[in-house]
Formats: C-alpha cells, structure tokens, sequence
C-alpha cells in the first residue's frame, strides 16, 4: 500500500506559529522591563537612605573612617559610587526592551497588513499588547519615558552627590591626601568636584547614546517619500565618477560604504576584498544599468550615466566576438574575465533613445557591437531547449540564487537569463526598426518570440503557478522558488490566464513572496530561506569558497521595482501600489535610524543588513516614488519598462 504524502502545512498555519511566537517575546519583554523599572523605583528608596546616614555620621565622626573597619568601609563607598552607573544601564537596558516590543509590535502591524489577517477574523486581530493600538502605545511609551526620565534623574543626581561627599571625606580621612601632598582641607572639595565631574560626564555620555538607540516612529508618508528622494540624489551624486582611464565615459559606482563596515564572519578568508565589505567601487553591468535608467530625468550630469555605462561596456567588446565582461575597472583589471554581461544593454539603449526622441548618440559602431553583443547570447548561450544559460549564479547576478548556485557552469536554462534576452531582442528589434535596419529587426523579433515560446513550453508549471529553471543534461525542471521565476512577468508577454495564475499562486495571502518590506527573494516555503546579512557560496569558476551578497531572503529594491511595473503594465495597480509603498517605507526608515540606504533589507522586519551607503539600482525608488504620486507613466523609464517594450 502507497503511504500517502504528507501535506505541508500552509503558510497561514506557518505564519500563526510566528504570531504566536512573536506575541511570547513581546510578553517576556515587557515583563522584564517592569522588572527592571521596579528596580530602578524601589532600589534607590532602599539605598539613599543609607547613603545619606553614613554620610552623617562619617561627617559626624570623621575620624572612625577607615579606623576600625577599613575594607567595610571601602566596599560600602564601592558599592555607593557604582549605584549613579547602575541607574543608568538599568534604564538603558529597559529602553532596549522597549525597542524589542516595538519593533515586535511593527512587524505585527505589517504582517496584518501582508497576509489580511485584520479581515480574516483570525483569532490574533487586535494584538492583546499595547502594542495592538497606535495611541495607546504612544500614550504608554511618553508616559513611561517621562517617569523612568525624571525618576532616573532624581535618583541619579542625588546618589552622585552623596557618593562625590563620601569620596571627599574618604580621601581627606584615610591618609590619601597626605600621599599626594594635599592638605585635607583642599584635598575634601577637590575629590569631591572631581567625583562630581566624572557622574556629569557620564550622564552626559548616557544621554548621547540613548538618543542614538531610540527605536523613533517614522515621519509622515510625504516627509519619509521627500528624504528619500533627496538621499538617493545626494548618494549617486557621490557614487558619480567622471571618464578616467579605461573608462572613457562617466559612470557610477554602486555602493560608497560608510568607512566602518564590519566583518560578516569572524571566519572570513583572509586577503578577500573590499566587495566583500560591501564596497563596491567598479562599474557592474545591470547596477550601472538600472542606477542610470532612474537617474534619466535628474539634473546633469547625473542625466547622462545610462549613456556612459552603455558606452564604456561597448568600448570594452572582445573583438567581433560579441563577448562584453559584466565587470569594467578604470585600471583595466580582469576582476570576472569569465563572466559575461547581462543582456541589458540594448534595453538601456532603448532607454535612452526614447527619453531623447532619437539615435543621434548612438554611432554606427557602437550599434554595430551591441549587435554583435545580443549576437553573441544567442550563439554560445542558449540552450538545449531554447532558453538562455549562465555561467554561474554569480555571473547572474543574484550571488546565491538557490535555483542556480549548486549547478556546475553552464549546466542550468534559467528563467532571468531568458526574461532578460527575450527583452534584450525585443529592443534591439525595435532600435533596428527606427535605423531601417528592416532584416536585422526581423531576426531580432524571432528571436524574442522564440525565447517567449520556451518559457511557455518548457518552463511555466500550471499547477504551481511558476516558471523553473530547467537541467540542461536531464531536461528537469529545478522546482526552487526564487523571485528569477517571477521575471517572466516582467517579459510583457505573458497571456493573461498565465498572468492571473502567477499572480494568485506567488503574489497572494499563501503566496510565500509578499512581506512586510516587499517582495522576498525566496519564498518562505523553502527550506533554505534565511535572514542572514551574506552568505558562503562555492564559486565553480575560480574553485574556492567566496563571501557573497545574500538573495536566499532577504527584500531587495531591484525585484520590487520590476515587478512593481510588471504588475502596473498588466493594470494591477493596487498590488503594485502595494510593494511600491512597502519599498518606500522600508528604505524612509532605514534613512531615518541610520542616515543610509544599504544593499537589502530583512523581508519581515525591514532591518538591514549589508552594505551601508548602497546606491545602484536602489535608484529606482526614485521612479517608484514619481509613480506612485502620478508624475510619471510607468514604474520604470520608458524602453525598460514593461509597458513600453513590445514585440509584434
């Protein structure tokens, strides 16, 4: 008798384990807060009376200090000046749980927003915590600030004053002033004022770094929309780099970091480089790309990136072979010699030549290469079955892509790689058209058709509702759920029961993709889906372990924003609306708590997690913020845009 297969739970039953489990941790937390709080408020009651009696009678009797009980009396003064630095950890340490509760309590908000929860009836609807109502919460969080404040200030100027007399008369009375050379009667006020100095200085040093660990609300959806807007034009303005060496036209560079980056890993090779710290300063191929396709309407010179990127990747073809490496450097260094560039390039072309209304700063030779380029894909990278291969997961792009990343090279048909050239042949075919280039534009088009019918055939699973990646050798489907699979949606090709069906798998409630801070790049259902700030591949190219950006995950801007206009083009507003705001807020909170943008992001929670002052395709909110306020047409600048790229 067959044993049945056992159902995986649903991701509702999942997702209310996690409730469940986030609900304990809000409790705990609260309960050792008030625990501490309680000892912040009874301790010193207890303790300052003490202090002040002792202070008596040694002023009292200041000769019987240190006479009969020396190391009784030192331990009690001990014990005394350690009190004010007690106060102040104790309420550091409240103010940290605090943090816990209400980024606990966010997550929950978001959640409920996600996956419906507020109008499923479920059990968990209105979070019984503080946490469940905003002015409630905001009520509870002044008024405990406010007592905790003034009562930690009270306690804490009083036990610094009554531990500053005692150290005074302790070092006038035991023989420390004689030591020094100081008469008692100066060496009482100077120990004192000396005390005194120390506990302001400290309160001082408290007050800076609780200010810098407050867990902040968010300002006002157009206040958080406006600074993002402005950091993103400031960083790529420090990210832009003028023509210089063997890059003859301008470019930017893709993250600036911060000058403190940490180590992912205690563990980590040694002599690896600066990408590894989230330092990015060569130009890549799709983050030059899409960085320069946002910044198509901002001020000059920012306006003409896309156009240097897409020169200085042309001026770097390989002869007539068509081969473009997807890395350039101003020295000329052969950092992925391998590794070929993503078919982006005719799409950027696009790009430009429809925010401009013409060709004129495209030369026939630089046309002549671009096609020799998309040429190039399709003679040495496309598959048995019709679909595109990539040398590796990290010459995708996506460095750990858990549907690619185990395979030898060149093993795998990827979905992303054939999204990208069916898109790529699309707007070669359409530069072709407007050069009357009528033969050229032709084969391109076929070529774009062919690609399409591929995915359709080979590649979409109707009862999953998903594109896999196919093996090259057996001609199996790899079923690994990564955001690559939801690319076809980009394609603007997809018939529209195709369409609905992804949707409604994929982009749902039980969808497993759709998080707080937008789209994830793996579903939740995998087993390999993780929060981790970078990971560990085996790279099969260069045959050794590599550190790399993490895409098992976490929420990236890059998905979001081409999905997002996938969706807008196939007139799915609301739900591109939808990631379109989760993407904003993400990155406005990240802009206020730590003054940066950074690589990604945790899917739940929105923390992020590698790479501060990232700039590339982080770009693009800029077009999704113009969207979402009706300033522009499409998610994406027009000729990368879904809506714009078409193929008859």
């Amino acid at each position: 008798m067959t044993a049945q297969r056992e159902e995986p739970p649903k991701r509702s039953d999942l997702l209310m384990k996690e409730v469940d489990a986030v609900r304990a941790e809000i409790v705990y937390k609260m309960q050792l807060a008030h625990r501490v709080t309680l000892a912040i408020l009874v301790a010193p009651t207890v303790v300052l009376p003490a202090m002040a009696k002792l202070a008596e009678q040694i002023a009292g009797s200041p000769s019987k200090l240190g006479a009969t009980a020396p190391q009784f009396d030192f331990t009690i003064l001990l014990i005394f000046l350690c009190l004010p630095p007690l106060l102040l950890w104790g309420e550091l340490f409240c103010q940290s749980q605090v943090n816990g509760i209400r980024r606990a309590g966010d997550w929950l908000r978001g959640l409920e927003q996600t996956v419906g929860l507020a109008k499923s009836g479920a059990p968990h609807v209105g979070w019984e915590t503080w946490v469940s109502s905003e002015h409630r919460r905001r009520w509870d969080d002044d008024v405990f600030q406010f007592l905790t404040r003034s009562l930690v200030l009270l306690y804490y100027c009083a036990a610094s004053w009554m531990a500053s007399v005692l150290g005074g008369e302790l070092v006038s009375h035991s023989g420390l002033a004689a030591a020094v050379g100081l008469a008692p009667e100066f060496a009482k006020p100077i120990a004192r004022d000396l005390a005194l100095w120390f506990f302001g200085s400290l309160y001082a040093a408290y007050f800076v770094f609780k200010r810098r660990m407050q867990y902040s609300d968010l300002p006002a959806p157009e206040l958080q929309a406006g600074a993002v807007l402005e950091a993103l034009i400031t960083q790529a303005g420090r990210a832009y780099r003028a023509p210089t060496g063997d890059l003859k036209f301008p470019y930017v560079v893709s993250s600036l970091g911060t000058g403190d980056a940490a180590p992912a890993d205690p563990l980590r090779v040694r002599g690896e480089t600066a990408r590894v710290l989230g330092v990015y300063e060569e130009l890549y191929d799709w983050d030059g790309t899409f960085c320069g396709a946002a910044l198509l309407d901002a001020p000059a010179p920012l306006n003409g990136v896309l156009e240097g990127v897409v020169k200085n990747f042309l001026a770097a073809q390989h002869g007539e072979d068509g081969f473009v490496p997807r890395t350039l450097t101003p020295e000329g260094t052969q950092i992925d010699p391998m590794e070929l560039c993503k078919p982006l390039l005719a799409q950027g072309a696009l790009a430009i030549t429809r925010h401009r209304g013409d060709q004129r700063w495209l030369e026939p030779a630089e046309f002549a290469a671009l096609t020799q380029f998309v040429e190039h894909w399709q003679r040495e990278r496309r598959g048995p079955s019709g679909m595109y291969m990539w040398r590796s997961a990290l010459e995708s792009g996506v460095d750990n892509n858990a549907a690619l990343v185990h395979f030898p090279p060149l093993s795998i048909e990827a979905v992303d790689a054939t999204c990208y050239v069916a898109r790529e042949c699309a707007a070669l075919a359409l530069l072709a058209a407007e050069r009357g280039q009528d033969t050229l534009a032709l084969r391109m088009r076929r070529h774009a058709l062919d690609a399409q019918q591929a995915l359709l055939k080979r590649s979409w699973d109707d009862s999953a509702g998903f594109f896999w990646n196919l093996h090259v050798e057996s001609g199996l489907p790899v079923k690994i759920a990564s955001w690559t699979g939801l690319l076809p949606l980009w394609g603007s090709f997809l018939p529209r029961d195709v369409l609905h069906r992804m949707i409604e798998r994929n982009l749902g409630p039980e969808g497993g993709f759709l998080s707080a801070a937008g789209i994830a790049t793996l579903a939740r259902s995998e087993v390999s889906f993780n929060a981790a700030r970078r990971a560990y591949i085996w790279d099969h190219t260069k045959q050794k372990r590599g550190e790399v950006s993490n895409w098992q995950g976490p929420a990236w801007v890059l998905p979001n924003a081409l999905l997002a206009d996938a969706l807008a083009a196939a007139g799915e507003r609301d739900l591109a609306q939808s990631i379109c705001r989760r993407t904003l807020s993400t990155l406005a909170r990240d802009l206020t708590r730590s003054g940066t943008l950074h690589e990604c992001y945790d899917a739940d929670g929105g923390q992020p997690l590698w790479a501060p002052g990232f700039v590339s395709w982080n770009a693009l909110a800029v077009r999704m913020l113009q969207w979402s306020r009706g300033q522009v047409a499409t998610v994406l600048p027009e000729g990368l845009s879904s809506a714009s790229l078409h193929t008859p």
